[in-house]
């Protein structure tokens, strides 16, 4: 396990990110995304040119130095024998490292790349999704007047998931036909569209600076959210779960049954009003050819919060404005290096080189890897020219810009992070085949949340106490 690699003696200081260093020195880097795989490719030629060190992509994680996961693959990846990765070096968390790593979201640089309280990885794509939906829809007077007898209130694109219920549920009442995209089918993609949506409810959006009092006064923002990190009891039957079930539930009639083979030419062919869409899809979108960009018909804009929330006690609260908590680490990238790499600094530098400022606004400005924000200048207004690759118009381009901001949310103190358990993989297929009946009416809220706690503790039970413990608390970055 990697606690056998952070107890090595430190390595020298790195030199400056893309310096040149002696000939020879060679990396192999595998990656789990095939789309990003290309990506590093393309910088590692321009790395190599600079220093000298030869980097191949290699699709063999085996015969790799560096590896590049998903958070929630972290404690497989860890699990594997031989697999032990090494810390972080203390000169680039140092504030003169060209990495400038401080800049990093603290959920990316401490949460997402900390396992067992080492941090042993850097980002370097980062999670990104908006809610698109069809401009000449929203925009059409028929619909509008009728939207606004129904509902007391104007037609706009949705700030609440309970916004989109009702907007999905008066288009289908309207036209007949449906207005939500079918249920998404990749794997994990269902869970994780519900983990987004409880996050939301599950827990009130708390600043840096409520954050701060509430440590002061002994109260604590920090809740798991499948499972108690302390305990490991399943959460599903709380009440944030609950509410997102009954949404999911809600949803169902105005889905199409079946849906396409492509869930994502929904919104395209208008068979879905809106949709909650990652980066990488929305530059799926098709473009006009008389302008080479996105389509007028489509407009982005943040992804929803929740009318209402629940504290640690299980209160409502309501949320006027809308409750929003990311939830991070679905479809981030992060770099490992591993402990038999023969020239560990080498390999440090090299993924320095993609997650600080420059390499990672590349990344951002390229459409196909879907990366979303992980930097602060990611969200800096003054950056906005990197959301420029996904063909959007002047004002949809700041409104990409902007519900990426929101997407992120630095100012929220208690964001929602992916699973990182060694069996995460078992138990959100688990929760997925469970919430496609739910999704479909063949389960009750109440039931499918009952059965996901019934799955999680089954899973449980295939792991000694002793080890799943450990898992936990490794998991979420303690010893």
């Amino acid at each position: 396990m990697v606690g056998t690699a952070v107890g090595c003696p430190s390595t020298p200081p790195p030199p400056a990110t893309g310096a040149a260093r002696p000939g020879g020195t060679s990396l192999a880097v595998a990656c789990a995304d095939p789309v990003y795989a290309g990506r590093l490719a393309q910088q590692a030629k321009a790395w190599a040119g600079r220093t000298g060190v030869a980097v191949r992509v290699v699709p063999d994680f085996a015969a790799a130095d560096v590896l590049v996961v998903s958070p929630g693959q972290l404690g497989a990846t860890l699990a594997r024998p031989g697999f032990e990765c090494l810390p972080l070096p203390a000169a680039f968390k140092a504030n003169d490292h060209p990495l400038q790593r401080g800049r990093v979201a603290e959920v990316y640089r401490e949460t997402l790349c900390n396992w067992a309280g080492e941090v042993v990885g850097l980002p370097l794509v980062g999670d990104g999704a908006v809610l698109v939906y069809r401009v000449d829809r929203f925009a059409a007077e028929a619909d509008r007047a009728g939207f606004a007898r129904a509902s007391g209130r104007p037609l706009q694109p949705p700030r609440t998931y309970e916004d989109v219920a009702e907007v999905a549920a008066y288009f289908h009442g309207a036209t007949g036909r449906p207005s939500l995209p079918p249920l998404p089918t990749g794997p994990g993609e269902l869970s994780t569209l519900f983990q987004r949506i409880v996050a939301c409810y599950d827990r009130p959006a708390v600043g840096e600076i409520e954050a701060n009092r509430d440590a002061k006064a002994g109260k604590t923002t920090a809740l798991g959210l499948l499972a108690d990190p302390a305990t490991g009891a399943p959460r599903f039957q709380g009440p944030g779960f609950l509410a997102a079930a009954r949404w999911l539930a809600a949803t169902a009639p105005v889905r199409p049954t079946p849906g396409p083979a492509d869930p994502g030419s929904a919104i395209d062919t208008g068979t879905a009003v809106l949709d909650l869409v990652t980066l990488r899809d929305l530059a799926r979108l098709p473009l006009d050819p008389a302008t080479g960009g996105v389509s007028a018909r489509f407009g982005v804009a943040p992804l929803p919060g929740t009318r209402t929330c629940f504290d640690a006690d299980g209160k409502p609260a309501a949320a006027v404005e809308g409750n929003y908590v990311p939830f991070l680490g679905a479809h981030a990238l992060i770099g490992l290096v591993r402990k038999t790499c023969p020239d560990p600094q080498a390999a440090w530098d090299f993924l320095a080189d993609g997650a600080a400022a420059t390499g990672s606004a590349a990344t951002l400005s390229d459409p196909a890897t879907g990366s979303g924000p992980f930097r602060r200048e990611h969200v800096d207004e003054a950056n906005e020219r990197i959301w420029l690759g996904y063909k959007f118009d002047a004002e949809q381009s700041r409104n990409l810009s902007l519900a990426q901001r929101q997407f992120l949310a630095l100012n929220t103190a208690n964001p929602v992070t992916v699973s990182r358990l060694p069996d995460a993989d078992a138990r959100l297929a688990a929760l997925d085949a469970i919430l496609r009946r739910l999704g479909t009416g063949e389960l009750a809220p109440e039931a499918a949340m009952a059965e996901a706690t019934a799955a999680w503790k089954a899973l449980d039970a295939k792991v000694p106490a002793d080890a799943l413990t450990r898992q936990r608390r490794n998991a979420v970055g303690l010893p």
